[in-house]
């Protein structure tokens, strides 16, 4: 990618990181995982610095209260996700 008008050093090219990630989440003995997406990609030109938010979701609804832990990993090549 390549961006120009953004920098005053210049155009700005940089490759987006492929990474793909998996969150998993515990609510009261309840395990599931999800494949996270890509949500928001943020240029920081001035301090040279690329921002990028990943997203997952999962239903809690009464169980909030009940969340033990929550983690994120990269998938290791060729796994699979849900």
């Amino acid at each position: 990618m390549v961006l120009e008008g953004v920098s005053p050093d210049g155009p700005l090219a940089f490759t987006l990181p492929a990474y793909q990630l998996l969150a998993r989440c515990t609510f009261a003995g309840r395990r599931e995982k999800r494949r996270m997406v890509l949500d928001t990609v943020l240029l920081e030109p001035e301090e040279r610095r690329l921002v990028l938010t990943w997203r997952a979701t999962f239903p809690a609804h009464r169980q909030l209260a009940s969340h033990a832990v929550s983690t994120v990993r990269l998938l290791l090549p060729g796994e699979d996700a849900p």
